[in-house]
């Protein structure tokens, strides 16, 4: 069992995004002519005793950094713009945006090219560099309970570009609820199809520089994808119908695409293939740990992934050590809640990462 001390340390990376659809949308993902453009964009990421980062490559830590460096850091520009799309990604790493998703043969594809997938997307997820650095050697870190997703919201506290969406055909929406053409408009939310994953890497010294670490081989990578807060969800959306790994045919984006296609069916074998390439270990709320603070010695969260173990050193011992990792945050296309129109309403993302004492 992994037992976690008392706190050694917090750091809280808190993001909010208002998005506005450019043009008109279609009618699922994998058809989609747009992009999802931010208008608001607001930032903050402070640590508290005993953990520093950094978000220039490891060249400068301190323990806050403002918008501006948030935002510089995922766009390389102070008043840089983010954009979201929604893409699929079979291991928290690679991201792909379908072209088209109908296959006549299935059976005849050998590999994600032939899914009509592209990987040139760059522009259509947020990836930024963290490090980390703390006196503690083999101190670990975790994402904790304070991590999470929702609607962005305005200087009062109210919800900035809710988007209101009146479906334009029949399927099934939570397997039971039937939605039609008459049904009355009703909100959806890009935080429900949201993943985060988190690629941790080794480290390695610089030969040509004793003061420098070098980026080695990844070591793993952990995705989440949480259970959004939303409050006052509607009747027809009232809950978060997750993906986690595997596509359900008759539930939301995939029934609402065969609706909509009636000679070009996603069939049950190609269904089949992306559910064998789709990660087989997400973590949901669960898998987040109490800020730790507040736990008790000896407290057990045995299931709680540890996103990075601080054990690297710089060739001169400076009295710190280090990690690195990747972070990616995208909307997953294959989510039940995958309909263009999610790109219309905001997003909000609080990141809260804690460091515990060595195992």
């Amino acid at each position: 069992m992994t037992k976690l001390t008392r706190k050694l340390f917090i750091s809280i990376l808190t993001v909010a995004f208002a998005f506005v659809t450019l043009g008109a949308t279609t009618f699922a993902w994998f058809t989609l002519t747009t992009t999802a453009k931010v208008d608001t964009f607001n930032a903050s990421m402070q640590s508290g005793t005993g953990i520093e980062m950094s978000l220039d490559g490891g060249f400068s830590y301190k323990n806050y950094f403002s918008k501006e460096e948030i935002l510089e850091a995922i766009t390389n520009s102070t008043t840089g713009t983010i954009t979201f799309n929604l893409v699929t990604s079979f291991n928290g790493v690679d991201m792909y945006r379908h072209t088209n998703l109908y296959i006549e043969n299935a059976a005849a594809a050998s590999g994600y090219g032939d899914w009509g997938l592209d990987e040139d997307i760059a522009s259509d997820y947020i990836t930024f560099d963290v490090w980390f650095r703390s006196p503690t050697e083999g101190a670990r870190i975790y994402l904790l309970t304070d991590t999470k997703t929702g609607l962005a919201k305005d200087s009062l506290g109210n919800p900035i570009n809710n988007k209101l969406w009146q479906p334009d055909g029949t399927f099934f929406y939570g397997g039971e609820e039937e939605i039609t053409k008459n049904t009355d408009p009703f909100n959806v939310y890009l935080a429900d199809t949201l993943r985060m994953s988190f690629q941790k890497f080794s480290l390695t010294n610089d030969e040509d520089d004793e003061d420098s670490l070098i980026k080695g081989d990844s070591e793993g990578v952990v995705i989440y994808e949480l259970d959004p807060t939303i409050a006052d969800r509607p009747a027809l959306n009232e809950e978060n119908f997750r993906l986690d790994t595997e596509v359900v045919i008759n539930l939301g984006m995939v029934e609402y695409y065969n609706f909509k296609n009636e000679n070009k069916q996603i069939n049950t074998q190609l269904i089949g293939y992306v559910n064998e390439a789709l990660p087989k270990t997400i973590y949901d709320n669960d898998h987040l740990v109490v800020d730790l603070e507040k736990v008790d010695a000896g407290e057990e969260h045995a299931d709680a992934p540890v996103l990075l173990v601080l054990t690297a050193e710089k060739g001169t011992f400076d009295g710190y050590y280090y990690g690195y990792m990747e972070v990616r945050v995208w909307a997953e296309g294959w989510d039940p809640d995958a309909f263009n129109a999610v790109l219309g309403s905001s997003l909000s993302i609080d990141f809260a990462f804690g460091g515990a004492d060595p195992e």
